[in-house]
C-alpha cells in the first residue's frame, strides 16, 4: 500500500513539473513573445496583423522605424486623442507608434495617457498619383505614388483642389485632392504659398481658333504629354461621346482648345484625328486656361447605371420609344431632367435620350440639373 502511494506522489510531482514546461513550449511554437512578471504589470497589446509597421509618429505619413509580427506583445505607453494610434515600447528600449485597429489590448486604449497628437494625414485613393512641384497639372512630376501610400497633409491652395504634402521619406510636393482619403476636412488645412516656379518651357502663348486649327504667336507650340497608359480621345467633351481615337502614355498631343471650365481639352493626334481628352490625364507645356474656348459649356455631370440593363427612351416616360440600352456600370453624361426629377436626359456613346433617374448613381443631385422641357 505504501509503495502505491509513493508511486502516485511521484506521478503527480512529475506532472506538476512538466506542465509549465509544456505550456512554455506551446507558446514558443505559436510565436508569442512572453512577457516577464514585471512587464505583465504594464498594459500591453498583441499584434493581430501579419506584419505591422511601427512609425515615428501617430500618422501614416510618418517614417517607419521598425516592423513587428503577428502575435508579438507590445507594452503600451500612451495614445493620441481619439485612440486611433498608440505609442509602444520596442525591444532595445526604442519607441514608436502603431494603429490600434491591428492590436488586441489588455486594457481599453482610452485608459492610456495622451502622449501625442495626430497631424492631418491622407492616403492615395487611386491606383497611381503624381506628386508635383506646384498646385496644377502644369508643374513637373517629382515622382509617382501608389494606392495606399500615406502622407502628412501640410497645406492647401485657395479652393483645396490641391494639397501640399510630405511623404514618409521627407519629400514634399502637391497632389490633387480628389484622389486623397484623409482624416480631416481638406478645407481646414492652412493656406500655403509653397509653390515652385513653373517649368521654363511653360511660357504663356496666345492662340486663336481658325477652323479647328491652332495659330500661335510664339515659337512655343502648345502641346501636352499623355500621363496614363491609354487615353480615349472622344468626339466631344464628355465620357458620353464616342471614342474616335486612343493616345498612349508619353504620346505628344497638339492642344487645340478647351471647354469653359477647362475640364476637357480638344487635341490633335499625330495621325491628324481631332478629339477631346480629360485634363487629368495630360501634362501640358502651358496653362490650359490660355487655350481658346472651342466648346461652350462646362464639364457635364456623370452618372453610373445601377441596374442590369437600362432602357434609353426618346422622352421622359415609359410610353416613349426605346432608342438604346445602357448596361450596368456604364458611365453616362447627365444633360438635364424633367420637372419632377424622375427622368434624366443622358448621353451615352454619342446617343442622347431619357432614363429613369431611380436607376442611376449620380455625382450630383438630380434636382441640380437643368430643366429640359419636352414638346
Amino acid at each position: 500500500m505504501k509503495q502505491h502511494m509513493t508511486i502516485d506522489v511521484r506521478r503527480h510531482w512529475y506532472i506538476a513539473l512538466a506542465l509549465p514546461l509544456l505550456l512554455m513550449a506551446f507558446f514558443s511554437l505559436q510565436g508569442v513573445q512572453l512577457l516577464s512578471g514585471e512587464e505583465l504589470s504594464t498594459p500591453f497589446a498583441v499584434v493581430t496583423a501579419g506584419r505591422l509597421n511601427v512609425r515615428s509618429g501617430p500618422s501614416v505619413g510618418s517614417p517607419v522605424v521598425d516592423v513587428v509580427d503577428q502575435g508579438d506583445q507590445l507594452p503600451l505607453l500612451g495614445r493620441n486623442a481619439d485612440s486611433s494610434w498608440v505609442q509602444v515600447s520596442l525591444v532595445g528600449g526604442s519607441q514608436g507608434w502603431v494603429g490600434t485597429r491591428y492590436l488586441d489590448p489588455s486594457v481599453p486604449f482610452s485608459d492610456l495617457p495622451v502622449t501625442g497628437q495626430t497631424a492631418p494625414y491622407g492616403v492615395v485613393g487611386t491606383s497611381a498619383l503624381n506628386l508635383r512641384t506646384g498646385p496644377g497639372y502644369l508643374y513637373d512630376v517629382i515622382r509617382v505614388i501608389y494606392y495606399g501610400q500615406g502622407m502628412n497633409l501640410l497645406g492647401r491652395n485657395a479652393d483645396a483642389s490641391w494639397i501640399w504634402v510630405s511623404l514618409p521619406d521627407g519629400t514634399e510636393g502637391w497632389v490633387g485632392s480628389r484622389y486623397l482619403l484623409s482624416n480631416v476636412a481638406l478645407s481646414s488645412l492652412p493656406l500655403t504659398d509653397q509653390v515652385v516656379a513653373p517649368p521654363a518651357s511653360a511660357q504663356p502663348v496666345v492662340v486663336l481658333p481658325s477652323g479647328g486649327a491652332v495659330q500661335q504667336t510664339t515659337t512655343t507650340s502648345p502641346t501636352a504629354t499623355v500621363t496614363t497608359g491609354a487615353l480615349n480621345v472622344r468626339a466631344g467633351p464628355g465620357i458620353g461621346y464616342d471614342v474616335v481615337g486612343v493616345a498612349y502614355q508619353d504620346d505628344t498631343l497638339t492642344l487645340v482648345g478647351r471647354n469653359t471650365d477647362v475640364s476637357w481639352i480638344q487635341v490633335q493626334l499625330a495621325s491628324g484625328i481631332v478629339g477631346w481628352v480629360g485634363n487629368y490625364y495630360i501634362r501640358p507645356n502651358m496653362p490650359l486656361n490660355r487655350l481658346p474656348v472651342t466648346f461652350i459649356g462646362a464639364g457635364e455631370a456623370v452618372a453610373t447605371v445601377a441596374t442590369g440593363a437600362l432602357n434609353v427612351r426618346s422622352g421622359p416616360g415609359i410610353a416613349y420609344d426605346v432608342v438604346a440600352i445602357a448596361k450596368q456600370y456604364q458611365q453616362v453624361n447627365m444633360l438635364g431632367r424633367n420637372r419632377a426629377g424622375s427622368w434624366v436626359m443622358i448621353r451615352a456613346s454619342g446617343i442622347e435620350g431619357w432614363v429613369n433617374a431611380g436607376y442611376l448613381d449620380s455625382t450630383v443631385p438630380v434636382g441640380t440639373l437643368p430643366l429640359i422641357s419636352v414638346p
